[in-house]
C-alpha cells in the first residue's frame, strides 16, 4: 500500500494524490505482515486524521503567512510547494526595509559631499567599506533564495517553475516577474501543493 505523504491518503500508481494534488514522488508503500487495517500501517495516519487547517499552522505553505512568517519561510523553503501572493510581496517589502539604510547612508554621503564637509563624508565612506560586502553577500543569498521563491509563486498559479529563465531576459524579465506576482493564486489545490488561505 503506497500512502500520500501530504494528506496520508491510499494512493494507486498515479503521478498526484486525487486527493489533494500532492506528488506522489515521495509517498511511502508500506507493507506489515498480518495488518489489514490500512490505517494501522499508514505512516502518515495522523494527518489524514486531522481535517482543514487542524494540522496547519504558519509553517505549512498552504498557510498564508504572516509579514514575521514570509521572511522566516523565504530563508527555510525550497523551490518545492506554494507561495501566494501576501507571501511574495511581504518579502519583496523585507528586501526593500533592509536595503533602505543603505540607499540612506549613501544618499547622506552624497549631500555631504556636495552641499556639506567633504571631510565628514571621507571618515564616513570609511564606514560604507566595512558595510557594502555585508550587503553585497546578502544580496548573493537574496538571489539564490528568491529563485525558489519565484518558482514557488510560478506553481501556485499552475505554471511550470522553469519559466523563472524568462527573468533573465532584459527589460521582459521584470515585466514578467511584476506579472507573476500580481497573478491570482490558482482558485484549487494543484500538483504542487494546496492553495494557500488564511488560518481560521
Amino acid at each position: 500500500m503506497r500512502y500520500c505523504s501530504q494528506c496520508g491518503r491510499e494512493i494507486n500508481d498515479t503521478a498526484f494524490c486525487p486527493e489533494c494534488g500532492a506528488s506522489t514522488s515521495f509517498a511511502q508503500t508500506v507493507e506489515i505482515p498480518g495488518v489489514s487495517n490500512g490505517e494501522v500501517a499508514n505512516p502518515y495516519a495522523l494527518v489524514s486524521s486531522l481535517s482543514g487547517d487542524q494540522s496547519l499552522d504558519e509553517t505549512d505553505d498552504a498557510i498564508i503567512p504572516t509579514f514575521k512568517g514570509s521572511y522566516a519561510r523565504f530563508w527555510t523553503r525550497t523551490s518545492r510547494g506554494r507561495a501566494g501572493r501576501t507571501e511574495f510581496w511581504f518579502v519583496a517589502l523585507w528586501q526593500f526595509l533592509i536595503v533602505l539604510p543603505l540607499a540612506a547612508y549613501c544618499a547622506l554621503l552624497y549631500l555631504l559631499d556636495e552641499f556639506g564637509s567633504s571631510s565628514t563624508a571621507d571618515a564616513l565612506s570609511i564606514a560604507l567599506i566595512a558595510i557594502v560586502p555585508v550587503y553585497f553577500v546578502y544580496a548573493i543569498l537574496c538571489v539564490v533564495y528568491g529563485v525558489s521563491l519565484f518558482v514557488r509563486r510560478l506553481h501556485d498559479i499552475g505554471a511550470s517553475g522553469w519559466l523563472w529563465l524568462l527573468t533573465l531576459i532584459p527589460f521582459v524579465g521584470a515585466i514578467f516577474a511584476l506579472i507573476v506576482g500580481l497573478s491570482p493564486s490558482e482558485n484549487k489545490d494543484n500538483r504542487h501543493g494546496r492553495k494557500p488561505s488564511i488560518k481560521e
